[in-house]
């Protein structure tokens, strides 16, 4: 009974489920005749052009899978809005609980099985591929069939992931403080930020470093304090083409992963290459690229803003990004058509391991615990650890809800390791 709900919502809540259902109910007929002739003949042949010749059945998982958390927010909203649709509901799961199956099933499960349907599908052919022998006549053809439903889940994880990143991109610039020189009217043109997160950067002039949120564009890169949770202050904005990522490994180091330095570096020069591109572009089209004309950088404001007798004083030299495990330097050869040298750096040294060690045991030879256990110096080592990791942590839990997700994942990770 869908009369207690609009066609709207009904649209949402089920989606293309009944040309699914219709087209697995004709996939599994399918499946077990192959089954049967491959069970004859002792082939996987059949079995495997089964799911390859399904193609498009499973490509119509995309559709559905993109719009769960839609649906989801749709079904609670109507919990909590409509009464008949509450009611309705309660009764659904109160005769499924009832019923001599005992099925124990909520209708939010019968929402998740697709999901659960297509990765048991590619479940089931990697376990064909490493079960069965190499030399059984259709074994070539598992991999082709795994990769039409590994290439569906796939598209989807990057679908929802450009998705929650959008989300996490206009939070993050709601977030920021109006008093800058980038208006609220341009966000929209910055696009959707690649990466979200928090590193150690140390400003011009000064020795020690400072944790700073970095939110990494296609073409811009813009640091910020956070002021409070939901309030950033920018503290540097700039065109991510006027720097270049180099390696350093021989750099002092400071702290987190070597898998969250890989992912740094990674979309960082990934954004260098194509904002020079879109750069150059700007120049032979500019009716087509004026967005490159929009964006001011900090870096030239402040020079501007000084004086030439004291532009020594302001120059930004050394500004340093550590990233994790190896080195990185990320520097600046030009700014905004200045003599073309290296004299503005973002250093982004290597995080060491022991920061974070995974036993007590462990030692650096360069850190003063490399000394014997139980020392004073020991101690103040052990406690200046766990001093910066709680400083990190407080400050990452003001970017907690747009930390990048595959941030998240390796910080996750490497904690794990940490504590085994």
């Amino acid at each position: 009974n869908t009369k207690c709900i609009s066609k709207e919502d009904q649209a949402i809540l089920c989606r293309n489920e009944q040309n699914l259902c219709m087209d697995q109910e004709l996939f599994c007929t399918s499946l077990r005749k192959a089954v049967e002739y491959d069970k004859l003949g002792g082939t996987i042949i059949h079995i495997a052009e089964c799911f390859i010749e399904s193609k498009e059945y499973f490509e119509s998982y995309f559709e559905y899978c993109i719009k769960q958390e839609e649906a989801f927010a749709c079904y609670h909203r109507l919990l909590e809005t409509n009464s008949r649709f509450f009611e309705m509901n309660d009764s659904m799961n109160f005769f499924a609980r009832n019923a001599k199956e005992n099925r124990k099933l909520k209708f939010e499960d019968y929402m998740i099985m697709p999901f659960q349907r297509l990765f048991r599908y590619k479940l089931l052919l990697q376990t064909l591929e490493k079960a069965l022998p190499s030399n059984i006549e259709g074994h070539e053809l598992l991999t082709e069939a795994k990769d039409v439903v590994h290439n569906v889940a796939k598209n989807i994880n990057d679908a929802k992931a450009k998705i929650e990143l959008e989300k996490k991109t206009d939070l993050f610039l709601s977030r920021l403080h109006t008093d800058w020189s980038l208006p609220k009217r341009w966000h929209k043109d910055l696009g959707t930020c690649s990466l979200i997160g928090t590193l150690d950067v140390r400003p011009p002039k000064q020795k020690g470093s400072k944790r700073m949120g970095i939110a990494l564009f296609n073409h811009y890169l813009i640091l910020v304090k956070a002021k409070k949770a939901d309030i950033y202050e920018p503290k540097f904005w700039f065109p991510i083409r006027e720097f270049t990522v180099e390696d350093l490994p021989d750099t002092p180091c400071n702290a987190v992963s070597e898998a969250e330095k890989e992912i740094w570096m990674g979309c960082m020069t990934d954004s260098i290459e194509d904002a020079t591109l879109h750069h150059d572009l700007s120049f032979q089209d500019p009716s087509k690229y004026m967005i490159e004309r929009l964006f001011v950088s900090s870096l030239d404001l402040t020079s501007k803003r000084s004086g030439p007798e004291d532009r020594t004083d302001i120059d930004l030299d050394h500004l340093h990004i550590p990233l994790p495990s190896g080195s990185t330097s990320f520097s600046q050869s030009a700014i905004f058509n200045k003599p073309v040298k290296n004299s503005h750096r973002l250093s982004i040294p290597n995080f060491s391991t022991f920061f974070y060690p995974p036993g007590e045991g462990l030692r650096s030879p360069s850190s003063s615990r490399f000394f014997s256990r139980g020392t004073l110096t020991d101690k103040l080592s052990n406690y200046r650890s766990k001093h910066f990791k709680s400083r990190c942590e407080a400050f990452d839990a003001n970017f907690k809800d747009v930390y990048a997700t595959s941030l998240i994942t390796a910080k996750g990770s490497h904690r794990k390791r940490g504590s085994q």
